[in-house]
């Protein structure tokens, strides 16, 4: 005890003093500095050592320490720290100076207990790549406790049985999933290695199959296949089969090669035998174009029969070929043999176009009852010449037959014209019997003139027979002569005084004109067949009529030349019309104009009247075959557009059969255009041509409104699906906390029944899609803030307790406090947990036994402990320290450096849940002091949570 008294407390034999001692010493004194390393490396208690340790800060010391301590729960710390705060070129000569002594050691587990007790990142660096063992790296993954240490060491190891031990025997979670992954990875890479090795086995048993079996036309094809296959693989994998899979293609080839052999020697045979089909072929084709096109040229055709000819006898000596072949030949060659001889018979004179023109000629000139001999020549010229009617026939023999056949419809014409004259003239023959038996005497000597003029055009019996019923009428029409020349005489006189009378008459010249006219035909009825006594009260009659006509020449004279204008019109419209359809190109002829063309000539052709009556049938003949030209043209264009518009509608009426309805809407508007650039037709037709065209296009637009009306309908289905499982998920984001912790699987359900990929409106899938996005945040942000939430309230609680505590303390210093109703507050704070209740219940037992001489020695421990809380807190969240707590927190990391190292993977939330645990045990602590700290503990949870 007295050498106790005598002797500095950091020596003292009680370990407490000395560790209380040591706090009053200050490092920045170099006495002090020395004094604590002392302590720290020759101390006895390893407490005291500790404590001195956590009071030094200088570098140079804690190397000392490092390089003298024979405790090495101090030496780790100390190594700790160091690689903290030294250089990068410092902490490297530290490493190398750490490793020394065992870098070169053959034992690779002492290795892995050196970084065990060294379990520093750069020490790992060095001493893993010398690590090679299974065994060694395992241990290392199983007790190095620095996760960036096991997993290098782990990316060594491929074994597999080692990485299923790791599995059960490594608990921190990061480590144990690369292991899991390895693991993985290693069975997918095996089996990806077995499943290699039997497509190596299938793909030479296959080709040992193939070697073994007969030579078809697939063969070679499977050959290569398997060398393919067989290529795709690697090296490795077609090690064990390689001897097996060449043998067998050795074997395959061979097969190919003696196949390949034995095809050269029928190539010959087939090759000749091809030619000669081929040839045969050839002339069969040749023969099928004979039948629908005639010879055009007689020499090729000579030409190529005998070019056929000698082919076959060359094909023939070299190869005997097949009788179906050669009899095929035969017959086609005795085919042509049979046009070669017409052909020669037409080269030999038999016929010629010559002959045809001179026929044809003759036909046009001879009379019709010479005609059989013409006939004759024809039909003898076709019998020498004798064309095979199986082919086509040449324009000769179509012209001949042509001739033949005008002759015998000159024939029937003049027989039918014969006959219907006969009958003709018969009929009229009767009608001079009906005027004379009605005593008309004009019509009578008028019908018996042109029956007489008429007679000249019949031959034969028929001539005679209506002849024979001329004479017969001729003598009634005698008597009727005689007594109609007795009667009609006082009637002339009485016509020639009418006569007379119109010479000074004022009528209209066409009234007058009229007049005479009525006149005239009056003297005409009288007239007899004696023109003797008619002639004295003609001439009479005759003179008047002229001197009273005219008035009426100078009107006519007059009319003439209109109707001779008229026609000059009429001759100036068909000139232009006849050049116009001479000088158009109708190839580019622009018909719509051509049309109006027509309809206005037709239009102007009816004003231009009247005409000269003699010149009227002529130019009306001449306009009309102009315009039937016009017409022709015409009608043969609106044949063509209507044939094309037809052609059109056939296609679009096959539209709406196809699939692919896009592609039809795109035909369609081909078509449509199509239809629009195509020229004129008849209105009818185009009439219904466009309907039908327009129905089936209807079809495809109809079809196309349907389809997009149905993906239209499906958008909004996708979308009101989309919102109702947005509005369902919105209404579990409302539910209460209870009921929120229970609904994932609801959620979970609700969002498989989402599918993004489905279309949805344009104009709102953007804002549906996000909708969605945010309302699964949203309920995913307060599902995960359930615990959150859960501990804010638990927080507000615990914070009411602390509260309770620092008023029943203030109370305590004004002496007012009533511990029993504080007490009694607290246990109806429900929501407090039971250790916490238990926590504040102890620390208002604690003012019990508090007594006025405590107060200050009570607050100032429990301020320090409050200052140690705060700066943990800082140290944790990397929270400034106020400057006059600096030199403490230093100090705390000193003294808590090992537990520092410790909790260096360490979350900061936990030290800060476990600081503000511990903060609510400090009891009394004066007012404004606990609010100074509790502003710092603040000052980090928002560091830490904003």
């Amino acid at each position: 005890m007295l050498k106790n008294l005598f002797r500095p407390k950091w020596q003292h034999s009680n370990p407490t003093v000395r560790i209380q001692a040591l706090e009053t010493l200050d490092e920045a004194q170099d006495k002090d500095r020395a004094i604590l390393l002392s302590v720290a490396l020759e101390d006895k208690d390893p407490q005291v050592q500790l404590a001195a340790y956590k009071r030094i800060n200088s570098l140079d010391a804690l190397k000392e320490i490092w390089k003298k301590s024979q405790n090495e729960s101090i030496k780790m710390q100390v190594l700790e720290q160091l690689f903290q705060r030294l250089p990068d070129s410092e902490r490297s000569v530290l490493v190398s100076q750490l490793v020394k002594s065992v870098e070169q050691d053959a034992d690779q587990h002492k290795l892995v207990d050196f970084l065990i007790e060294h379990p520093v990142m750069e020490v790992a660096e060095v001493l893993l790549p010398k690590i090679t063992e299974m065994d060694a790296l395992t241990t290392v993954v199983q007790k190095v406790r620095k996760s960036e240490i096991q997993l290098q060491a782990l990316a060594a190891i491929d074994d597999e049985a080692a990485l299923k031990l790791l599995t059960k025997t490594v608990n921190q979670k990061s480590v144990l999933q690369v292991i899991r992954n390895r693991l993985k990875s290693a069975r997918e890479e095996q089996q990806k290695n077995d499943e290699a090795q039997q497509k190596a086995l299938h793909v030479c048993e296959a080709m040992e199959k193939l070697a073994a079996a007969e030579f078809d036309s697939q063969y070679q094809s499977r050959q290569k296949g398997l060398e393919v296959q067989w290529q795709a693989l690697d090296e490795t994998t077609q090690a064990p089969f390689l001897e097996r899979y060449q043998n067998a293609l050795k074997t395959s080839n061979d097969s190919i090669e003696a196949h390949q052999t034995e095809q050269e020697k029928l190539q010959g045979l087939l090759k000749t035998q091809g030619e000669a089909r081929r040839l045969i072929q050839t002339i069969t084709d040749w023969v099928e174009e004979l039948k629908h096109n005639p010879v055009k040229d007689e020499t090729d055709f000579g030409r190529c029969y005998h070019l056929f000819s000698s082919q076959w006898d060359e094909l023939n000596t070299q190869n005997d070929l097949p009788s179906l072949i050669a009899e095929q030949f035969v017959v086609l060659m005795e085919r042509l043999s049979r046009m070669e001889k017409s052909l020669l018979a037409i080269e030999q004179g038999a016929v010629s176009s010559e002959h045809l023109s001179n026929w044809k000629k003759q036909i046009e000139r001879t009379p019709h009852s010479e005609l059989n001999d013409i006939k004759a020549q024809v039909k003898d010229a076709v019998k020498t010449v004798n064309w095979p009617q199986e082919f086509a026939k040449p324009l000769w023999v179509l012209h001949a037959a042509e001739l033949i056949s005008e002759i015998d419809q000159r024939f029937k014409k003049e027989q039918q014209k014969a006959r219907k004259k006969r009958e003709y003239l018969e009929k009229k023959t009767r009608h001079l019997k009906g005027h004379i038996n009605q005593r008309n005497l004009v019509a009578a000597n008028k019908m018996m003139n042109y029956l007489r003029n008429e007679l000249d055009e019949l031959e034969g019996k028929d001539k005679n027979y209506i002849e024979s019923l001329l004479n017969k009428a001729e003598e009634s029409l005698a008597e009727l002569r005689d007594w109609h020349n007795f009667a009609t005489q006082p009637k002339k006189d009485e016509l020639c005084l009418a006569m007379e009378a119109l010479i000074e008459s004022k009528m209209e010249p066409l009234a007058l004109a009229e007049r005479i006219q009525q006149l005239r035909d009056e003297w005409r009825g009288l007239q007899s067949s004696n023109a003797d006594t008619d002639n004295e009260q003609w001439e009479r009659f005759k003179a008047a009529s002229d001197k009273a006509f005219e008035p009426c020449l100078a009107f006519y004279r007059q009319r003439d030349e209109v109707r001779a204008t008229n026609l000059s019109l009429r001759h100036k419209m068909c000139d232009d019309l006849e050049a116009l359809v001479r000088n158009m190109d109708w190839d580019n002829a622009d018909w719509k104009n051509i049309a109006q063309i027509e309809k206005t000539a037709k239009k102007e052709w009816g004003d231009l009247k009247p005409v000269p009556q003699n010149e009227h049938k002529s130019s009306q003949q001449r306009f009309n075959s102009v315009i039937k030209t016009l017409r022709q043209k015409l009608d043969q264009e609106r044949d063509a557009n209507l044939t094309l518009r037809k052609e059109l509608v056939e296609k679009a009426s096959k539209l709406p059969a196809l699939e692919d309805n896009r592609k039809a809407i795109e035909q369609a508007q081909a078509l449509q255009s199509e239809w629009s650039s195509l020229g004129m037709t008849y209105f009818k037709a185009h009439k219904e041509q466009w309907e039908l065209f327009k129905a089936s296009i209807d079809q495809v637009y109809d079809k196309r409104n349907s389809e997009r009306k149905a993906f239209k309908q499906g958008l909004t289905d996708n979308a009101d699906a989309l919102k109702q499982v947005v509005a369902s998920i919105d209404k579990l984001a409302g539910l209460e906390d209870s009921e929120l912790a229970k609904s994932y699987k609801d959620f979970e359900s609700l969002q498989s029944e989402v599918d993004l990929s489905k279309a949805l409106p344009r104009n709102e899938e953007k804002k549906l899609r996000q909708t969605y996005e945010r309302s699964c945040q949203k309920y995913l942000e307060r599902f995960q803030g359930i615990e959150g939430r859960k501990q804010n309230a638990q927080r507000t609680v615990v914070f009411a307790a602390e509260q309770l505590c620092i008023d029943a303390e203030t109370a305590f210093e004004k002496g007012e406090l009533k511990l029993d109703d504080v007490k009694q507050q607290l246990t109806e704070l429900d929501a407090l947990p039971d250790h916490l209740q238990k926590v504040f219940g102890r620390r208002l037992e604690a003012l019990e036994q508090l007594t006025e001489a405590l107060l200050t020695q009570t607050h100032q421990q429990n301020f320090e402990r409050l200052s140690t809380l705060a700066i943990e807190a800082e140290v944790a969240t990397h929270v400034e320290t106020p400057e006059a707590w600096k030199p403490q927190r230093m100090a705390y990391q000193l003294e808590h450096l090992q537990q520092g190292g410790l909790q260096a993977s360490a979350k900061p939330q936990d030290i800060l849940s476990k600081v503000e645990q511990q903060w609510f045990e400090v009891g009394f602590v004066k007012t404004a002091d606990r609010l100074q700290m509790q502003e710092r503990i603040a000052q980090c949870r928002n560091a830490l949570y904003s």
